[in-house]
């Protein structure tokens, strides 16, 4: 299995992240499991996943200025995003 580059972190997107309460370590796992890749706004990647406690989340990721994932933002997914997830996880 290919390796995952790793996320580029700097401190705009870190205190950006612990502005919607998550954490770094959160962001990350999110990324590592992946359960759900989606074309976002702005070319950006939108990744969602259920992290091993339970919290839905989503992590936006932009790939333009640079080779590593950024991650421009983070955050428990939208009551949107959580119907679509079960929706998806229901049928499949």
């Amino acid at each position: 299995m290919k390796r995952k580059p790793a996320l580029l972190w700097d401190v705009w997107n870190k205190e950006h992240i612990t502005k919607h309460g998550i954490t770094v370590k959160e962001a990350e796992e999110t990324y590592r499991v992946c359960e759900f890749l989606i074309t976002a706004k702005y070319g950006r990647t939108q990744v969602l996943t259920r992290l091993q406690r339970g919290r839905l989340i989503t992590i936006f990721l932009s790939y333009k200025k640079q080779k590593r994932p950024y991650v421009v933002s983070a955050r428990d997914a939208s009551q949107k995003e959580r119907r679509w997830y079960y929706e998806q996880t229901q049928t499949n």
